[in-house]
């Protein structure tokens, strides 16, 4: 097969995966890999999902109007382990765990003993 067709067909593959998404609720990695796999094998075509998969979800968080709630967590998260692990490993005390600011991703820590 030429190139272009292989780049037509799998742009129709995620058309189609969109499709039944937007009519669903839900299967567009099902749909997609299932489809790809013939063509890039499935590997690749695990990884070409993940780029959809990346895009929509960012776009409906955005779209929802939360998206500062619910990146605060993540910010929490990225912020406990940068810094607040390394204080569970040395055994010390809950105290010492870092609290996150919020949506600005800054830590503090508490006074350790």
């Amino acid at each position: 097969m030429d190139s272009i067709q292989i780049y037509l067909i799998t742009a129709a593959i995620f058309l189609l995966g969109g499709a039944v998404k937007g009519t669903v609720g839900f299967g567009l990695p099902l749909v997609s890999i299932t489809l790809l796999t013939p063509f890039y094998g499935l590997v690749d075509a695990i990884g070409l999902m993940v780029i959809p998969a990346v895009v929509t979800n960012f776009w409906q968080a955005l779209a929802g109007g939360n998206f500062r709630d619910l990146l605060a967590p993540i910010v929490d998260t990225l912020c406990f382990w940068r810094s607040g692990y390394r204080n569970i490993g040395n055994h010390a005390a809950a105290d010492s765990l870092p609290l996150a600011d919020g949506f600005t991703g800054r830590c503090d820590h508490r006074l350790q003993h």
